[in-house]
């Protein structure tokens, strides 16, 4: 459980226009992204909530809150998810019957599992097979009284919390990268001039791009003056509008170089949904 003070406090945000995206330090052109294709999983899941990717695109995970547990799929064409087909589940019962957001360590050896509480941290034996994952420890009891995504920083120092309990993503600087030792600081940012129901966030791979969705499906997108520092953070505009093909989402990944953006929808019919541009 990690404990440590709170420093910071809430930051503004504001508008700042049109900047410039980027990732792995390749400038981008702020764009929207457009609707490409989804993937159906109603036969596996009644309500999914939590979306990943490997970082070569051909392995994706769906959390499952219905039946409290992880879902595996393969692609066969890196990020497109129509060439998915169905590998495995992992149950996560024994720790938790709701949860809300799933996120895996860059070499796929650890899987951290949200919860409307905590966050649980399980071991894989082989990378990304998660029928070889063991649970390892509850690692954080975050703050929000109402989570609904995590993300960690690509060296795994800072643990990232979006609440809309609190309107708000909340950043801890670990005490030792994807490690449960503690925290020595955090700091936040509210996004309530944007959405007061945000669900999910995701960063680009330098950290530059902060990336939160909204209940009613709306992406919005922040630029970040200092890597991975969310009290840098500045709004850039909303980048999409999922609403026609999602009334509701509780899921954002970003993924191939800020190329393409995954969402899940999960009322009458339980979909995931990829966007690019």
């Amino acid at each position: 459980m990690l404990l440590g003070p709170t420093i910071g406090g809430n930051v503004n945000v504001a508008t700042t226009g049109l900047a410039g995206s980027s990732s792995v330090g390749t400038a981008k052109a702020l764009g929207s992204f457009a609707y490409v294709r989804s993937l159906n999983v109603n036969s596996r899941t009644t309500a999914p909530r939590g979306v990943y990717f490997d970082s070569t695109g051909t392995r994706l995970f769906v959390g499952d809150t219905a039946n409290d547990r992880v879902i595996q799929y393969s692609l066969g064409t890196a990020w497109d998810i129509s060439t998915a087909s169905y590998v495995r589940v992992f149950s996560v019962s024994a720790q938790t019957t709701n949860p809300r957001d799933i996120f895996f360590r860059d070499n796929g050896t650890r899987m951290f599992v949200l919860d409307g509480t905590y966050i649980y941290q399980y071991n894989l034996g082989t990378a990304w097979d998660i029928s070889t994952a063991s649970y390892s420890s509850l690692r954080i009891t975050q703050t929000d009284s109402q989570p609904g995504g995590i993300w960690y920083s690509s060296d795994g120092t800072k643990l990232y919390v979006v609440g809309y309990g609190s309107d708000r993503v909340t950043q801890y600087n670990l005490n030792s990268a994807w490690s449960s030792s503690g925290y020595s600081s955090s700091s936040f940012i509210s996004v309530s001039s944007q959405t007061i129901t945000p669900y999910n966030v995701a960063f680009n791979e330098d950290g530059t791009k902060m990336f939160v969705i909204s209940d009613a499906a709306r992406v919005y997108q922040y630029t970040l003056g200092t890597a991975w520092s969310v009290s840098t953070a500045t709004f850039d505009a909303m980048i999409l509008n999922a609403s026609a093909q999602a009334s509701l989402s509780f899921a954002l990944y970003v993924g191939n170089d800020d190329a393409d953006l995954y969402t899940v929808y999960g009322l009458s019919t339980a979909l995931v949904l990829q966007y690019s541009r």
